[in-house]
């Protein structure tokens, strides 16, 4: 069962929350681990679950029950499960895949400066007749599940002539601000306002970085070696550099404006020196708070070129 809203309990002080407003709390991290049942007297907690399409949703925690006298209670129903079994293997995104979460995580930092209106919730109603547990049948699905790797290539098809399923990698939504260590090794995608860039033109071992921020936060995107190399689109190293410099120079004139909001990778989190990856040029993308967007670096750089910003 899902919950649009919680009660939030810190030293003793309880204050209903809606699900859409927890994102905003600076106390975030604090917030998410203090969620109950918003029905007064239950005291089951909630987890607040984020799935890597950035869908966010509140639901009980496993190793709590609600209240005998709780209208948030009932019986789970089961029904007919299907199941499918994965084979691992190594691979890239596909463009698809990429240009989904890119266009997700951009409307999720348009959405976080200009909330969306509220709708108002209906009024639970205590269902009085619930079913019990059933006993279900099992059907079995084979498919593959696609690990991310920068240097290897879109898998699209088993390749057998049968149709599989391909589930590609997930790269979870956090805000900056939402990234804690349990984000250790993890693709990610995420935001941030661009204050500088610099790069590095040894042609052996090109690499650049963009300090950026978001509110306090200060981190920094690594784009290593591999950006240059290994992208979707075989995009020249030089080409790439010359595209940098541009959007260097660009920041230098008009810095406080760009968000970028790319895919990327942690490796170990330090909250107090934030460093992320970004693997392919492909997965940049740039916005404003006002809701200017470039959906790819190459269009960032045709704007600024012809003068369009």
């Amino acid at each position: 069962m899902k919950f649009d809203e919680a009660l939030v309990v810190i030293d003793g002080v309880e204050e209903s929350i809606k699900r859409e407003d927890i994102l905003r709390r600076e106390d975030f991290l604090i917030v998410i681990d203090n969620l109950f049942c918003p029905e007064q007297g239950c005291g089951a907690k909630l987890v607040y679950n984020r799935r890597s399409t950035g869908l966010v949703y509140l639901s009980k925690h496993r190793s709590y029950e609600h209240d005998a006298n709780c209208p948030r209670l009932e019986d789970e129903e089961t029904g007919v499960r299907s199941i499918t079994e994965y084979v691992e293997v190594n691979g890239g995104l596909s463009s698809k895949g990429i240009d989904r979460r890119k266009n997700d995580s951009i409307q999720v930092l348009f959405d976080y400066f200009n909330p969306p209106e509220k709708k108002e919730n209906k009024p639970h109603n205590k269902k009085n007749n619930t079913k019990k547990k059933t006993d279900a049948e099992t059907s079995t699905k084979t498919g593959i599940k696609v690990n991310y790797d920068p240097n290897s290539e879109v898998i699209t098809t088993s390749g057998d002539g049968k149709e599989t399923s391909v589930k590609e990698p997930p790269f979870y939504q956090r805000l900056p601000h939402e990234i804690s260590v349990k984000d250790n090794g993890k693709n990610l995608r995420t935001s941030a306002l661009i204050e500088e860039i610099k790069i590095s033109t040894n042609s052996s071992n090109p690499n650049a970085e963009i300090s950026a921020s978001f509110g306090e936060i200060k981190l920094t995107f690594v784009m290593p070696e591999v950006f240059f190399q290994g992208n979707e689109r075989r995009l020249d190293t030089n080409q790439l550099i010359s595209f940098l410099e541009i959007l260097k120079n660009y920041i230098q004139q008009k810095p406080g404006n760009f968000y970028l909001t790319t895919l990327c990778q942690s490796r170990k989190i330090d909250l107090e020196d934030l460093v992320l990856y970004v693997l392919e040029p492909d997965f940049m993308s740039f916005q404003t708070k006002s809701g200017i967007k470039y959906s790819s670096l190459t269009d960032m750089v045709i704007a600024i070129s012809t003068g369009v910003i």
